[in-house]
Formats: structure tokens, sequence, C-alpha cells
């Protein structure tokens, strides 16, 4: 099955579905938190929260995060989040996918296949979100529409359960993939722009924010 046809049996998915698709890997984890869409600075970000909505969430306070079922059935905010934390790594790929026919563009469908590991759909369906273990090499963690974090760049990342690529998060050693990036992996080369913003991330299917 292409990864088009993948992520078209997804987006008529149920909630429960796509709450079932999420990796028990994840699951596990008590690095859970919601987010909720507000004006900062006059454009629209994802804000975390803590999962009963009483304050905001803090990606180095693990007593802000909460276990899986109490973020996933809990109705405060639009969506769940999490922590990318205990040798995680997530590369965003963003505004790379046509959300009406689901098309991605060639350079960033090369990069999911060669991670071969558990893809979702951002929120905004514009951008996905590469799921691995790993470390990200110094040197940066964005250039373009690419970006990539770990444990030591504090972020949480949105969770959709809106699969594109139905298989085990699995290690993959990132120093190629990360030169790459840095050398320009983003035939638009677009870092100085963003290079502007270094903690908010110009799209709003980016939730990677540092509080």
């Amino acid at each position: 099955m292409s990864a088009v046809q993948q992520h078209l049996m997804c987006d008529g998915a149920s909630p429960r579905r796509r709450r079932d698709s999420i990796p028990q890997e994840l699951r596990d984890k008590s690095i859970w938190l919601r987010w909720k869409l507000e004006e900062r600075d006059g454009k629209t970000t994802k804000i975390p929260y803590k999962t009963n909505g009483t304050g905001m969430a803090k990606t180095n306070d693990p007593s802000t995060w909460s276990e899986f079922d109490a973020a996933a059935n809990s109705k405060f905010g639009n969506g769940l989040g999490c922590v990318v934390k205990d040798g995680l790594v997530v590369i965003d790929l963003d505004k790379i996918r046509d959300p009406e026919t689901g098309v991605i563009e060639a350079w960033a469908q090369s990069i999911i296949d060669e991670c071969n590991s558990y893809t979702e759909i951002s929120p905004s369906k514009k951008g996905v979100h590469i799921w691995l273990r790993g470390e990200v090499p110094v040197g940066g963690n964005r250039k373009g529409r690419m970006e990539m974090y770990d444990q030591n760049s504090p972020r949480y990342m949105t969770i959709t359960g809106d699969v594109l690529k139905d298989t085990p998060i699995r290690e993959v050693n990132l120093t190629d993939l990360h030169k790459r990036m840095l050398e320009g992996a983003d035939p638009l080369k677009a870092s100085v722009s963003r290079a502007k913003s270094p903690v908010l991330a110009s799209d709003n299917s980016a939730a990677d924010f540092a509080f």
C-alpha cells in the first residue's frame, strides 16, 4: 500500500482508532500533555497545558506531564502532545504535503522512506512527524523545512495518530541525515527566514515550543 493510500485511509479514522494507532512505546510513558490554540504576538500557536487544564505544561518539569490515558481522555484544549525525551527523536518535515491530495514532496518522501520508522501527519495536514530512537548530532536542529529534536533540545510535539507509516519506532544513526539537513536537504533552503524565529516554528503544524 502506498503512503498516499495509507494517509487517505487514516483521514477517515475514528478518534478511538487514531488513539490506538499511537505506538505503545509512547503510550507507556508519562510524558503526555494537552495543547491549545492561542494567539501569541499576533500568531496562532499551540500552547502546552497540563492534562487537567489547570496551567501550562513545561518541557523541563515532569510534574506537569501525565500518563497517556489521562491526556487522551481529557477534553481540554485541541489535542494531544508529548515531551521528546528518553532517547526519542522527532524529525519534523514542514509544509511538504498537499492536504487535499496527500502528495508529499519527493525529497521529504525519500527521508520518510530512509528512516522507515513510525510517521504521522501533523495537525495542519501539511507536514509529517517521524518518531525515532537515537541522538541528534551537535551543530543545529533545523534547516529550511526540516527539523530534528531530542531530549537535549527540550520540546514537545503534537500527536495525532493520523498514521502515514505504521511501523515500529526504530533506532537510527542520524549522523549522515543530520549533515545532509544542514547542507540543505530542503530544496527551498528557507533557513534564513526561519533562523529569525529560534523558539516558535513558523508553521502551525509544528508544536515544538520550549517553555
